[in-house]
């Protein structure tokens, strides 16, 4: 964990496409937030899916123990990233604590190769993204579990929706919340926050 004082504030900066988001503060305190990369194919470059992972292992040591290697971010990121084993993911992410996970396993294309990824980002980073028309919403995710709350916020006239996770997901028809994004982007480009009640239906 790294801390440190800065004067130049991000608000909502997208970190390497993972919609990592961070809140602008002088006091920056770094920490380490997993995502893991399922391929279908051993030479496939592009994921099919992405989860995010909860672990209560410290970060720093789970990092040395499997023998991660350091990958520069752009800007003062320092990341890191192993090819790992469905064995070492789910010993060091038990299902019990990542339901996610478990739905990729067990209802998900069947994948050959996985990427473990720790992603440097500041303490209190919200996973969402910005999407509809001009970007003026914001979706913010508490969790990836199926009653996980989902707010989605006009950034001009910060009226919100508050959807459940798993009712979102059944209506796009995936199982992560990284193809929920992905779907909103594309397929709610032009939405409006009052047209945005739809997805309650």
């Amino acid at each position: 964990m790294k801390i440190f004082c800065r004067k130049i504030f991000l608000s909502k900066a997208v970190k390497n496409g993972f919609y990592l988001c961070n809140e602008s503060r002088d006091i920056v305190i770094m920490t380490y937030e997993f995502i893991a990369d399922f391929y279908k194919g051993d030479n496939d470059e592009t994921p099919i899916y992405k989860t995010h992972l909860t672990t209560n292992h410290d970060q720093d040591s789970l990092i040395m123990s499997l023998g991660m290697k350091e990958e520069i971010a752009p800007g003062w990121y320092v990341d890191y990233f192993k090819e790992v084993t469905l064995d070492e993911l789910t010993e060091n992410f038990p299902l019990n604590d990542n339901p996610e996970l478990s739905l990729i396993l067990f209802e998900g294309v069947k994948c050959t190769k996985i990427i473990l990824r720790a992603c440097e980002v500041e303490c209190g980073f919200v996973l969402g993204c910005n999407f509809g028309k001009s970007n003026s919403l914001f979706v913010r995710f508490a969790g990836n579990s199926h009653d996980s709350n989902v707010t989605i916020t006009d950034e001009v006239s910060s009226k919100s929706v508050k959807l459940k996770l798993g009712n979102l997901k059944e209506k796009m028809e995936v199982i992560t919340v990284f193809e929920v994004m992905e779907k909103l982007q594309k397929e709610y480009s032009d939405c409006e926050i009052d047209t945005i009640q739809l997805l309650k239906k």
